[in-house]
């Protein structure tokens, strides 16, 4: 432990907290200006993966994993120009992730993936006027994944066909300047909804079909950057957290499940935050958060006390100017790491926090059957099953069962999901976790 302190101390840091541990970063190489980066099961072999945009080069970088953290040389694949943001979804229903690119000139790349690692040629859609940031979700709750761009006076809307194209974007304005968005169900209606970052934080509702109220919510905070949402004092109740890069702080508003934002609470960061994301860190249960603090090349990680509140930063030097920042289980001990993108390279902190699940996991301690399967499947586990996770291609949870305990086989219906390639994540009563690969079909 004494050594990673002194790896990782920065400015007012002066003891390494026995929760909190983070290894040394591991750079690799990418494109020319990696400007942002996301993961997924990109070759579909239940270890994650990266794809990268990169602006200069003006192409994406796919790292595979090896599963114990590291990454490969990347393979490029061209798109337009000057990629600002990146995203992946399944565009086409294929079950196999797909990528989609946001670029300073309003238009949209979309590459579809074989699921073997590769993408096929590009196809471009526009969407606003100098795009910086994608997203992607089910805007109209017709299965399809939708993409939604921040631009620079507006936002747009495409809604998919299901089949990798996108029709015609619809724009909403209420304010301008717009850097980056996130969705989620604010109002708890069930219809996602956006929360955009630009000049102050912009809630804009949605009504299910693919549309949104220009009824939105403002507030005023200086400069924000990045937006990320959670749950931050466990009511059950969508939160956000927002960047203020000009102010050089983190603000938190709880939301009260209606749509509407209780009053700020801000928290000092390193200079220039512009990236921020959100993860249980040192596994106790209650929400973190993490910014790329790119004006003074360090990452600021708060711990949540589980009541909307957080500590003082832990700030670790990363290297020369970080930009967007994710986490994600790169190295499968169950741990959320982070990702970085620089002006060179992406790298990687593994999290080394102990947080109790830590055993060695046993995959042959479960048995799935059928594989693939068509309307559902068997888990059998020589321990009792505490908890089952069903996770698609881009890493989110499709089924989730918890606090089983009490059986040794569960069958799981999945005659609701798409076909494609899935993960399934048991938890037994020992707290090993073991994952297993299956193909609905």
């Amino acid at each position: 432990m004494k050594k990673i302190v002194v790896v990782f101390l920065l400015m007012n840091v002066v003891q390494m907290n026995a929760q909190l541990c983070f290894n040394p970063v591991k750079k690799y190489e990418a494109g020319s200006f990696p400007r942002s980066v996301v993961s997924g099961y990109f070759n579909g072999d239940s270890i994650l993966d990266l794809a990268v945009a990169n602006q200069n080069s003006d192409n994406v970088s796919i790292l595979l994993g090896n599963g114990t953290g590291g990454f490969g040389a990347p393979t490029n694949f061209n798109i337009r120009i000057n990629a600002y943001s990146v995203c992946t979804a399944d565009f086409n229903n294929d079950g196999k992730a797909d990528l989609a690119t946001a670029d300073d000139a309003g238009q949209i790349t979309v590459l579809l993936g074989n699921g073997l690692g590769g993408f096929g040629s590009p196809t471009n859609f526009t969407a606003g006027g100098g795009t910086w940031y994608i997203i992607s979700a089910d805007f109209n709750r017709d299965g399809n994944a939708d993409l939604a761009t921040a631009n620079a006076s507006d936002i747009s809307i495409l809604l998919g066909d299901g089949g990798g194209n996108f029709f015609p974007p619809t724009s909403y304005a209420a304010g301008d300047s717009y850097y980056s968005l996130c969705s989620a169900d604010f109002n708890g209606d069930g219809k996602i909804d956006l929360a955009i970052a630009g000049v102050g934080v912009v809630v804009l509702i949605g009504d299910g079909l693919g549309g949104f109220s220009n009824d939105t919510t403002l507030y005023s905070i200086g400069t924000p950057y990045s937006v990320c949402t959670a749950d931050f004092n466990g009511d059950g109740k969508i939160d956000l957290a927002v960047t203020a890069e000009g102010w050089n702080e983190m603000d938190v508003f709880l939301g009260n499940g209606l749509g509407g934002f209780g009053t700020i609470n801000r928290f000092a960061t390193g200079y220039r935050p512009y990236s921020i994301c959100s993860a249980d860190f040192n596994g106790d249960g209650k929400v973190d958060l993490v910014t790329a603090n790119g004006g003074i090349d360090s990452i600021s990680v708060f711990l949540g006390n589980g009541l909307g509140s957080f500590s003082n930063p832990y700030n670790y030097y990363v290297g020369t100017g970080p930009y967007s920042i994710i986490s994600s289980d790169f190295n499968q001990d169950h741990k959320p790491d982070i990702a970085l993108t620089f002006r060179d390279s992406v790298s990687v902190l593994l999290n080394c926090t102990l947080i109790g699940i830590d055993e060695l996991t046993n995959p042959e301690s479960i048995t799935l059957y059928p594989n693939p399967a068509t309307t559902s499947f068997t888990i059998e586990s020589t321990n009792k099953i505490q908890s089952i996770k069903v996770i698609n291609v881009i890493v989110e949870e499709i089924i989730t069962n918890y606090e089983l305990g009490i059986t040794n086989a569960v069958s799981i219906d999945v005659s609701g999901i798409a076909k494609g390639i899935y993960f399934v994540e048991v938890t037994d009563e020992k707290k090993n976790v073991i994952n297993k690969k299956i193909i609905i079909q």
